[in-house]
């Protein structure tokens, strides 16, 4: 291009963190040799006018132009830098930016976004006696004005290299393409792994999300990252279905919206279900996406006297052997079901369950019991026991503590009887994991 393009970002909020960028033909270089500035931040009569003078510089640049008086430019831009160099400098402001970099932790886009704030504090005497405007606009003019002075005078882009430091950011600024490349890079390498941890799933987990995302129970790895990388659009149709059912459908206790919404108009229904189903679309790409076990324990951990007396290969084959193979018989209709379902009766003791029951309600009384939030489970109310260490273990009722473990000793027992009849080549059990977490709940 015949003529200077000038090019910036900001993101709110930011402050002096973000940087402004120029692009395009380079500024013609005026012919002033370079200017060494006060060794000191003294003041001048002249300092509020570099504001306006960075204005008519920058905007001179961008019209294929040389900015006029490029000493005096010069002068007041160290001017600047130095003052801005003693107020970040100072101890107070640099314990504040070492306590943001730790608190970050490596999370760069945090840091800028926290270091914002702190950096216009010490900012804002400085831009009031340089004449430059305050916050964000202010920040944006230095940075092109002192980028286009930097072009002719090293000891301001030495100066500016040094503030950067003090901001614990890196000497020299990136410039866009380069960010926007590492944007670019940083998205695909995001997709590439979630398409990997989805082909790491069994078909059978990832089918049902697939469907979920309106694409056929069989779509590929790549074309269910695709849909899972943008939820809002899918999470929005289902929310349209759901309000064209009218409002007595989705509205009321044991509904989609409790009754708190029957006020609302369209916009906050439509809004509310939006959110409701993008949470839990992110619920089952979780489950895909989680390796079962980073949460799960194996059964024999779990293995006890209790679930291996109770469970027989009667059990194994009503839910995994052929269907037509169990009769049903008087009392057990839900074989008729023909979908893998059994069911043992008489199998707790009257007494463990009473005192499990007194447990749950000295938790309720303790403020241990909370209210589901789901409108789906109205009066609900549960409490999460965890059992995974000894040290869980502990803190959870001996009787409650003892129904977990008798639920968790299951699978074991099934499997073991799964194991014998499996040589048969009758069976089709899958292998199971124990989640050492138990939800006991209270109904009113």
């Amino acid at each position: 291009h015949s003529t200077n393009t000038v090019l910036f970002m900001s993101r709110g909020g930011y402050g002096g963190a973000f940087s402004a960028k120029l692009a395009g033909a380079k500024a013609s270089t005026p012919s002033a040799a370079p200017v060494a500035a006060p060794t000191a931040p003294t003041h001048s009569s002249e300092d509020g006018l570099l504001g306006a003078m960075f204005s008519k510089a920058v905007g001179a640049s961008a019209r294929g132009g040389q900015p006029e008086e490029p000493e005096r430019l010069s002068q007041g831009a160290m001017s600047l830098l130095r003052a801005l160099h003693e107020q970040y400098a100072g101890a107070d402001f640099q314990t504040e930016v070492a306590r943001l970099r730790r608190e970050t932790a490596g999370d760069d886009l945090k840091f800028l976004t926290a270091l914002g704030p702190a950096a216009g504090k010490v900012q804002a005497p400085v831009f009031e006696r340089f004449g430059l405007p305050p916050g964000q606009r202010g920040v944006m003019l230095m940075k092109m004005g002192v980028r286009l002075i930097t072009s002719w005078c090293p000891e301001a882009k030495e100066l500016a290299g040094d503030l950067r430091e003090l901001l614990a950011l890196p000497r020299e600024e990136e410039d866009v393409m380069t960010i926007t490349k590492k944007v670019e890079q940083e998205a695909e390498k995001s997709f590439n792994e979630l398409v990997q941890k989805i082909a790491n799933a069994p078909a059978s987990v990832r089918g049902p999300l697939a469907e979920a995302l309106h694409l056929n129970s069989e779509a590929s790895p790549i074309e269910i990252a695709k849909k899972a990388s943008n939820l809002e659009p899918i999470a929005l149709a289902y929310a349209d279905n759901h309000i064209a059912k009218g409002r007595s459908e989705i509205i009321g206790e044991g509904k989609m919206l409790g009754a708190d919404m029957a006020d609302a108009s369209d916009d906050e229904i439509r809004t509310r279900l939006k959110a409701l189903f993008e949470r839990y679309l992110l619920q089952m790409l979780s489950r895909v996406t989680v390796p079962l076990d980073s949460f799960t324990r194996p059964p024999a951990e779990f293995r006890c006297s209790w679930a291996d007396r109770l469970v027989s290969e009667q059990q194994v084959l009503e839910l995994w052997g052929p269907q037509d193979a169990n009769p049903v018989r008087e009392g057990q209709d839900w074989l008729s079901l023909r979908v893998g379902v059994t069911a043992i009766d008489g199998t707790v003791d009257q007494e463990l369950v009473a005192r499990a029951r007194a447990e749950l309600d000295s938790l309720e009384k303790g403020g241990e019991v909370t209210d589901s939030k789901d409108p789906c489970n109205v009066g609900a109310r549960s409490v999460w026991l965890h059992f995974e260490t000894e040290e869980e273990r502990s803190r959870v009722p001996p009787a409650l503590l003892e129904l977990c473990l008798h639920l968790a000793g299951l699978p074991h027992a099934l499997m073991e009887n799964a194991a014998a009849r499996k040589l048969e080549g009758s069976l089709a059990a899958p292998s199971l994991r124990v989640h050492p977490h138990v939800m006991a709940a209270t109904y009113r």
